[in-house]
C-alpha cells in the first residue's frame, strides 16, 4: 500500500512551480534549438542535462519513450541528483515499484511465494516445489490467466518459473540477480539469472516471459537458459545484487 501511494504522490506532482514532465519529442525539439547549451551527463542514468535560453534546466534520458524534465529549481535537480530518484513515474518501471519488498527479500520469500501460488491453484494437494512438474507450473499459468489474475500474482509467477530452470537446468550454478538498466530517469530494475561462472552475464527471464510474447511453457524457458544466449552486462545494464 505504501509503495501505491508513493507513485501516486508522484504522478499527482507531476507538475509544479519548480519543474514540469514533457515527452521526449518536445525535449528534443528544445534541445536542438541553438540557443540550447549542454551542461552534463548524470552518471547514475546517463541521463543529459541542458541549459535552456530561459536559464531553465532540461534533462533528458537516453531511451526515447522515456519522460523528460524542465527544471526551474537548479538546486532541486541537484538533489534529485543526489538522491538518485526523479519525480516521474515511467510505466515501464511499475512492475519493480510495486514488488520492491519482495524483490528486496527474495532470498527468504521465494519459497514461501511458491507455496503461496501452489496454495491457490491447487488447494486440493500437497504439491512441494521438489517434485513440482513443468505441466503443473503451466497448468498454473493457464489458472492465472483464465481467472484474470496473472497481472497480480506476475512476480510470484516469475519466481516460481525460476526457481524451476534453477533446480533443473543443465546451468548447475544458476542465481537470481538484479538488473538495472540505465535509459529512464529512473533506472528500471529486473530480475534476470546469472551463472556464477560469469556473473557478467545474464539470461532476462523477465524480459522473456512478459515482454514483446506471451508466456510460452516451462520447457521453453528451460531449454532457452543456455549460456550460448546470454548476454553480457554494459555500461546502460548492469548486475547490481546476486540473490
Amino acid at each position: 500500500m505504501a509503495t501505491i501511494f508513493l507513485i501516486f504522490a508522484f504522478s499527482f506532482h507531476m507538475d509544479t512551480m519548480d519543474f514540469k514532465v514533457v515527452n521526449w519529442e518536445k525535449a528534443n525539439d528544445l534541445k536542438n534549438r541553438k540557443e540550447t547549451k549542454f551542461v552534463k551527463q548524470i552518471e547514475f542514468n546517463f541521463a543529459s542535462v541542458f541549459l535552456l535560453e530561459d536559464s531553465c534546466l532540461l534533462v533528458k534520458p537516453l531511451n526515447p519513450f522515456g519522460n523528460s524534465l524542465i527544471v526551474n529549481n537548479h538546486s532541486l535537480l541537484e538533489k534529485w541528483i543526489e538522491d538518485k530518484r526523479f519525480p516521474v513515474d515511467e510505466s515501464v518501471n511499475q512492475f519493480y515499484e510495486f514488488n520492491r519488498n519482495k524483490l528486496e527479500s527474495l532470498n527468504s520469500k521465494n519459497l514461501i511465494l511458491g507455496k503461496e501460488l501452489l496454495k491457490m491453484v491447487y488447494p486440493e494437494m500437497e504439491t512441494g516445489l521438489n517434485d513440482l512438474s513443468k505441466e503443473r507450473i503451466d497448468n498454473a499459468y493457464v489458472y492465472l490467466e483464465t481467472n484474470k489474475k496473472i497481472k497480480y500474482y506476475k512476480f510470484e509467477f516469475l519466481v516460481f518459473v525460476g526457481d524451476y530452470i534453477i533446480r533443473n537446468s543443465r546451468i548447475r550454478d544458476l542465481r537470481w540477480a538484479q538488473l538495472e538498466v540505465k535509459q529512464y530517469l529512473n533506472p528500471v530494475h529486473q530480475l534476470v539469472l546469472i551463472s556464477m561462472s560469469d556473473t557478467s552475464k545474464f539470461y532476462n527471464l523477465e524480459e522473456k516471459m512478459f515482454g514483446k510474447f506471451n508466456y510460452a511453457s516451462c520447457q521453453y524457458y528451460l531449454n532457452a537458459v543456455d549460456e550460448g544466449r546470454f548476454r553480457k552486462e554494459n555500461e546502460l545494464q548492469k548486475i547490481v545484487r546476486v540473490f
